[in-house]
């Protein structure tokens, strides 16, 4: 690929013509779209990431935030190559529209599974206040705890048992850096660790 034509591609992105899964694949895959990112690495990424092929190699692409946070430094990066761009505000919208009903100790992989499996099903028939109620009662059946949610280290991993159910959080503990967290199978009454560092 040309300059110009991954210029064309973030644009097509950043103006909501490309989808995401599609986006990401050039990001990810593409050899030249991956040189063009490694020498837009001067500029920094804003966040937790010092650079593009960072920020493309280790954000979560399938959850809202996620999602939201890959257009936003898009379209900072396209600004500085087309100043005729048009964003599209979808990302923008549904990060706003969804944002309040994730709590924020869900983990990424979490958020991803929310995603997919609640929040695009959700009935059509019900209306906005009423889909996000039901949003929030299934978020709170699927992810339980026993006191209070976990507060991830990092991105966070909520383990699953052998048929995809989500376990039971029971405590954190810490060790220096070192965060571990508690989760039980309720059927099993087995407990498994997630460790976590700061």
């Amino acid at each position: 690929m040309t300059k110009n034509e991954i210029i064309e591609v973030i644009k097509q992105f950043v103006e909501g013509q490309l989808p995401i899964k599609q986006f990401e694949q050039y990001a990810k895959n593409d050899g030249d779209f991956r040189a063009f990112l490694k020498l837009e690495s001067w500029r920094g990424c804003g966040g937790e990431y010092p650079n593009y092929l960072e920020f493309v190699d280790h954000e979560n692409w399938n959850s809202i935030n996620g999602q939201l946070n890959v257009f936003v430094r898009f379209d900072r990066l396209i600004s500085d190559y087309d100043k005729n761009v048009q964003p599209t505000f979808y990302y923008i919208q549904r990060a706003q529209e969804l944002g309040d009903i994730y709590p924020d100790w869900l983990s990424d992989d979490a958020s991803e599974w929310v995603d997919k499996n609640i929040v695009d099903k959700v009935p059509e028939n019900l209306n906005e206040s009423q889909k996000k109620k039901w949003i929030k009662q299934k978020i709170k059946e699927t992810f339980k705890y026993v006191k209070k949610p976990p507060e991830w280290a990092q991105s966070g991993e909520w383990p699953q048992d052998e048929d995809g159910n989500f376990l039971t959080f029971v405590r954190q503990t810490e060790d220096g850096d070192l965060v571990t967290y508690t989760f039980r199978n309720d059927k099993t009454k087995e407990e498994v660790e997630v460790e976590e560092y700061y």
